[in-house]
């Protein structure tokens, strides 16, 4: 229970930092992250360059490094595709 009460507060978290992002920045981590879409794919869903969703997507993971610290970020990317999914669909209909 308390790995699972830890687990939920960082991912809590790491909505939140994702959330301060800016909007087309969430756009691309959640297209990549959540959808499971390659860069190009991104590039061409939202009609930008493929350096710019890598230059998105590099700043957006910066950020989160640096607000959540090695920790947070590695459980980010551990966790993200399983369990954020959840997270951010039951947010949507809150």
């Amino acid at each position: 229970e308390e790995y699972n009460e830890k687990h939920d507060h960082i991912i809590t978290r790491i909505l939140s930092e994702i959330e301060k992002l800016p909007p087309r920045s969430q756009e691309i981590m959640l297209a990549v992250f959540v959808d499971g879409l390659k860069y190009r794919e991104v590039a061409e869903k939202y009609h930008i360059s493929l350096s710019t969703v890598k230059t998105l997507l590099g700043n957006a993971v910066r950020k989160l490094k640096k607000e959540l610290g090695a920790e947070g970020l590695s459980i980010f990317l551990f966790f993200f595709r399983i369990k954020i999914r959840y997270y951010y669909q039951r947010a949507l209909y809150e």
